[in-house]
């Protein structure tokens, strides 16, 4: 399945950061990394043998591996420590809802890093989850800049990704009306008292002929 291979990039070798200051096996689930200590470079088949306590990954692979952990197709309980998702500025920023999603399937906090196109990572998000820390400014970079000093100690510009826009659904279609309209009227309202006005005649002139015969009267000559 294209999920379990690493995705297939010509990047260069830069050395990977972890954006927590502990000790944890890393997995890296994403090509171009330089693995440091603690860490390897694995595929999604080789995790339950490496055991990782914190995972690497693109934006779609994390998700794809959320929706089957809920489904009960993955499991992985050595992870305890945290998740890196990795995003480009041509894809959607981490959104809340992803968030909640890794966070119900996973139960670790989730930190974005955002990766320049050589692969080089440009911004990254520390424990106050308030923007991206921007390492390396680049013009395309879409979004608000803050340059107040972070609750982290940190005093670099962060980068605010503005939220992925969905597509509205389109209105749904008003069917046509069944019957067509006559004089500012539906004919079928009219039908149905035309109906209804000889049944009741049908059924008065029926009793009245019935009571007679029953009493013993003759109709009129």
């Amino acid at each position: 399945m294209p999920w379990q291979r690493l995705r297939p990039r010509a990047l260069a070798d830069y050395r990977f950061c972890f954006p927590l200051p502990v000790q944890a096996r890393i997995a890296l689930l994403e090509a171009g990394f330089r693995p440091g200590r603690n860490m390897s470079v694995c595929a999604v088949d080789d995790l339950p043998r490496c055991a990782p306590e914190a995972l690497v990954l693109p934006l779609g692979l994390a998700l794809s591996l959320a929706d089957r952990k809920q489904r009960g197709l993955f499991d992985l309980p050595s992870l305890n420590t945290a998740i890196v998702v990795l995003t480009s500025p041509e894809d959607s920023p981490l959104a809340d809802r992803h968030r909640d999603l890794l966070w119900r399937a996973f139960g670790v906090p989730v930190f974005e890093q955002l990766r320049g196109s050589d692969g080089a990572v440009i911004a990254t998000e520390c424990e106050v989850h308030d923007g991206l820390h921007v390492i390396e400014a680049l013009p395309d970079l879409r979004g608000e800049i803050v340059t107040d000093h972070c609750a982290c100690g940190a005093e670099t510009p962060r980068l605010r990704r503005p939220p992925p826009v969905l597509a509205k659904a389109a209105p749904a279609a008003v069917p046509p009306p069944i019957f067509k309209p006559v004089r500012g009227r539906t004919a079928f309202p009219i039908a149905v008292l035309t109906m209804g006005y000889f049944t009741w005649s049908f059924i008065t002139i029926y009793r009245n002929r019935s009571f007679g015969r029953a009493a013993g009267l003759r109709p009129c000559a």
